[in-house]
């Protein structure tokens, strides 16, 4: 389901992608 986060939110949303991204474990929301 979408979601509509705040701009510090959605920051901190693409740090945790990014982490995955390096292969780490997906972090889930």
């Amino acid at each position: 389901m979408p979601h509509v986060v705040d701009g510090d939110e959605q920051h901190s949303i693409l740090k945790k992608c990014r982490r995955t991204f390096g292969g780490q474990t997906p972090v889930r929301t």
